[in-house]
């Protein structure tokens, strides 16, 4: 008999698990996962948990009519650990009423059952973090199981009547306390594992979407990935776009990736490097494109190594760089050339000196040059002026230097040339004809001159020993040559003026004479006042730098152009200041518009302050204004400039001087 009823208990207790490992079975077909939030999932659980707990309680093995046991605490241990407190409530609560209306002295043992139950598996992740962290989730799953059941045959206690509680729990203790651990242990790894699995598989398809969208969001970078026989792992869509526009179609995942490329160079070099990295190098490849020349590509290979330490494919990031490679060849070339003249510079100047200097044995002649009067040139015209002038004789050397040579501009208006194996004789014939040349060209209606020293280096001689040599010859010739030169230069920047207005020519005649006759009025001696003289005619060079429009206007001037008139005494005193033999009198023009009274431009000197020449030249340059005629306004007659003069004695003009020169005029009136 008691066989008999533990071989029935054993059946009914195999039907009860048989239908909770059903339950697994569908949830892993299902692929559900539990942890996944919302209200419609927890409640779908929910009656999926409390329909399993009917099922449990419809297939049980009885001890009596009303009194049955089933695996239904293996189910809510196992659903209140996995799917929490809002589906195991739903699922119990089921239960619960099932249970009750099935009836019976065990529906209060059975009540307490599930309670309890739930109660412990919703509690056991609490409970399992106060447990020993070397404890296995298996062992935490089988004493979650034995402590449950411990519980759930407790709850026997309250069978009724209680005569038939002690009987029960003596009849369920070994599938209770033996089996049932074992089942939720199993159950509760399957369950594990799934959601592990799940979520594992989740995690890589975030990863694979991270990744896809991490190489896509590169758009100026080609990212791909290859096999061991070069197919495609993955690629990016810029990588995508750039193969359609090379072979007219896109890739796709599996396929050769050199398959549709015609075979040629550039195909066979990809080849090449794509089993460099197969090999397990690392390899960086800054290649000219062989099918677009003018295009640069910078691609990094690395091997793909699996968790056995196996090459099991390369990752490729390419990008194009031509921009990058033109930038740094214009960076380069912008730091070894001069910006205006686009000869190489100083830099490449002293590395060449270094270099040269290790060649002993080769012969090499230097040549040292500037140009005469290029600062006169840059405060008469302007440096735009200037800047020309340095373009054009050095495109004139340039284009007559023989292809061994090269012509250097190391600063300002200094230049070396280097002839490589040439001796010095010869090089001073390339010279003589390239002075010529530049002697006969003109810039703004003035010629200009270079002064050349021609150096050989001698056996075992330094090159800075030669160039100091040359340097030497260049100083001696430009001694003979630069005050002919700047005389010549002003004489034709004057003769420009002229050119660009004659009203400023007969200006410049009359105010020379009024100055000579000044000059006798004030009893100067014969050579001071021819030097008047000279002041007189040269006093508005300055001019020659503001526009034909403004000096030629037939009307008044606004303030915009009387700024720029005032510029003019700067301007010439620059001019002559470049000449030491106008350096002298480079003052005066500086100050002859200053005023008596301090009023004047452009420092504003008072009385005394003001160079005795300029105060001449100032009341003859307002004498020959007052007197002239303009196309908006008649000339004063003497008799009103002699009044005029009287009146601003002491505040514009030196009261003496113009005591003078008002004494002058009347007795020439007188002799008159």
């Amino acid at each position: 008999m008691i066989f008999s009823i533990n071989v029935a208990t054993l059946r009914d207790f195999m039907i009860n698990i048989l239908l909770l490992f059903g339950m697994v079975l569908l949830y892993q077909v299902s692929r559900f996962q539990p942890r996944q939030k919302g209200w419609f999932k927890n409640i779908i659980v929910g009656l999926f948990v409390g329909l399993i707990g009917v099922l449990t309680m419809m297939f049980p093995f009885k001890f009596n009519e009303g009194l049955f046991f089933d695996a239904r605490s293996v189910l809510y241990l196992i659903s209140g650990y996995f799917f929490g407190p809002i589906v195991t409530i739903i699922g119990a609560a089921i239960g619960l009423g099932y249970r009750i209306y099935v009836g019976g002295g065990g529906v209060y043992a059975g009540v307490a059952t599930i309670f309890v139950t739930s109660l412990i598996g919703i509690s056991w992740k609490y409970v399992q973090t106060r447990l020993p962290k070397s404890w296995s989730s298996a062992f935490n799953f089988y004493l979650m199981g034995f402590i449950g059941h411990i519980a759930a045959i407790t709850c026997q206690l309250l069978i009724v009547p209680f005569s038939n509680a002690i009987p029960a729990i003596q009849l369920i203790a070994v599938p209770f306390l033996v089996f049932y651990p074992i089942a939720t242990l199993i159950l509760a790894l399957s369950i594990n594992n799934h959601i592990n699995r799940l979520l594992a598989d989740e995690s890589i398809k975030q990863q694979k979407l991270l990744l896809q969208s991490s190489i896509d969001s590169a758009q100026n970078i080609q990212v791909f990935a290859l096999d061991k026989s070069m197919r495609y792992l993955t690629f990016n869509e810029s990588h995508a776009q750039s193969i359609q526009a090379f072979v007219g179609r896109r890739p796709t995942i599996g396929q050769g990736f050199l398959d549709n490329m015609p075979i040629n160079d550039f195909s066979k070099r990809l080849r090449n490097e794509i089993k460099i990295a197969l090999e397990g190098k690392s390899y960086v490849s800054l290649a000219q494109i062989e099918t677009s020349h003018h295009v640069f590509f910078e691609t990094h290979y690395s091997p793909i190594i699996d968790a056995h330490h196996q090459i099991i494919g390369v990752s490729v990031f390419s990008q194009d760089v031509t921009k990058r490679i033109n930038d740094e060849k214009e960076i380069v070339h912008l730091s070894y050339h001069d910006p205006l003249t686009n000869l190489k510079n100083r830099r490449f100047y002293q590395e060449e000196i270094a270099r040269l200097e290790e060649k002993r044995d080769a012969i090499l002649t230097f040549v040292l040059f500037d140009i005469n009067g290029l600062k006169i040139m840059n405060d008469a015209f302007g440096h735009q002026v200037g800047d020309v002038l340095l373009q054009r004789i050095s495109q004139v050397v340039n284009d007559t230097l023989p292809e061994n040579s090269i012509l250097i501009r190391i600063g300002g208006d200094e230049f070396v040339i280097i002839f490589y194996g040439i001796h010095e004789l010869a090089t001073e014939e390339i010279i003589e004809r390239i002075d010529g040349l530049i002697r006969n060209e003109m810039i703004n209606g003035i010629s200009f001159s270079v002064s050349f020293g021609v150096a050989e280096r001698q056996p075992n001689e330094k090159i800075a020993e030669t160039i100091r040599r040359a340097e030497k010859k260049m100083y001696t010739k430009k001694l003979g040559e630069v005050t002919s030169s700047r005389h010549e230069t002003i004489r034709a920047i004057l003769n420009t003026l002229h050119v660009k207005s004659k009203r400023e020519e007969s200006h410049s005649l009359r105010v020379s004479l009024i100055s000579q006759k000044i000059g006798e009025a004030l009893n100067l001696r014969r050579e001071e006042i021819d030097l008047l003289k000279m002041m007189a005619n040269l006093h508005d060079i300055g001019k020659i730098a503001i526009d034909a429009a403004i000096l030629n206007k037939p009307g008044p001037l606004n303030d915009h152009e009387w700024s720029e008139i005032k510029k003019h005494p700067e301007t010439g005193y620059h001019i002559l200041l470049a000449s030491p033999e106008y350096a002298e009198i480079a003052e005066d023009i500086l100050s002859h518009h200053e005023r008596w009274d301090g009023k004047g431009y452009p420092r504003g000197l008072k009385g005394e302050e003001i160079p005795f020449r300029a105060r001449v030249i100032a009341l003859a340059d307002s004498f020959d204004a007052m007197t002239s005629s303009r196309p908006y306004r008649c000339a004063l007659t003497q008799a009103e400039a002699i009044e005029e003069i009287r009146r601003c004695a002491g505040t514009q003009f030196d009261p003496n001087i113009s005591a003078k020169f008002l004494e002058y005029l009347k007795r020439e009136e007188t002799d008159e």
